[in-house]
């Protein structure tokens, strides 16, 4: 074959397995951006174009180094996607925030700015591309910013609570929004997350919840080595928004 062929035939071989190789459409790049009171956060952004988004918000004893396989599989599946370091862990620490070996107060003062974060985030995702943000999943404390957001925007329609102690309030809210879907993950023995992950399974409906209970106690991100097919069930919630 002449070596000028032979070039051509190699060009189309690495060209195809680039295409075929998971991510590299959408490459991760790390983005900095602002709350609303001026605190400066860390996130990781996977653009795709105009596709709608999903939001990804880690719990309280990690970072958003923990949705990294769920990232990847959304962003092959077609989604864009955000994942955010709330203040005071991973690369949004300064200001004043670092909960590594914190006292309750700092804590609470972190706690009280979530909800700002959160926003912040779901601000920025949107204003990457067209496409809306129609769906986010909050593990543990992060499914607490999960329910202000979706009373706060309407369009985000898909809601997932991983391992999330809602309360009586945050339960109330959201059988109130009838036409959102709501993914429900715990482990039987964490009940503080079980509880209420039962409860609005039974009163939310089969055709509005989708209901994942695991035997044992761990509690958010364990998980996901307990059970190795989580994060793809966690994306085929998502999937029907691409519809």
């Amino acid at each position: 074959m002449p070596s000028r062929i032979r070039r051509f035939a190699l060009t189309i071989l690495l060209f195809a397995a680039w295409v075929a190789t998971p991510g590299a459409v959408c490459a991760a790049e790390t983005v900095k951006f602002q709350a609303s009171d001026g605190h400066s956060l860390t996130g990781t952004l996977w653009k795709n174009d105009d596709a709608p988004g999903v939001l990804l918000l880690h719990q309280c004893n990690s970072d958003r180094s923990m949705y990294e396989e769920v990232a990847g599989l959304l962003v092959d599946a077609g989604f864009k996607v955000l994942t955010v370091d709330f203040r005071g862990f991973g690369d949004s620490k300064g200001g004043g925030y670092d909960l590594a070996n914190a006292e309750r107060a700092d804590w609470e003062k972190a706690m009280e700015g979530f909800p700002l974060d959160a926003e912040a985030a779901h601000a920025f995702l949107a204003g990457e591309g067209s496409g809306a943000v129609l769906g986010a999943l909050g593990a543990s404390c992060g499914g607490w910013q999960v329910v202000k957001l979706a009373q706060d925007h309407p369009e985000l329609k898909h809601l997932g609570f991983f391992s999330s102690g809602l309360n009586a309030e945050h339960e109330r809210d959201l059988l109130q929004m009838r036409d959102r879907m709501m993914l429900l993950v715990a482990a039987k023995g964490d009940t503080r997350a079980a509880a209420p992950a039962g409860t609005l399974a039974y009163r939310g409906g089969k055709d509005r919840t989708d209901l994942l209970l695991y035997d044992g106690d761990a509690h958010g991100y364990p998980l996901f080595e307990q059970d190795p097919q989580l994060a793809s069930k966690m994306v085929k919630f998502f999937e029907p928004i691409l519809d």
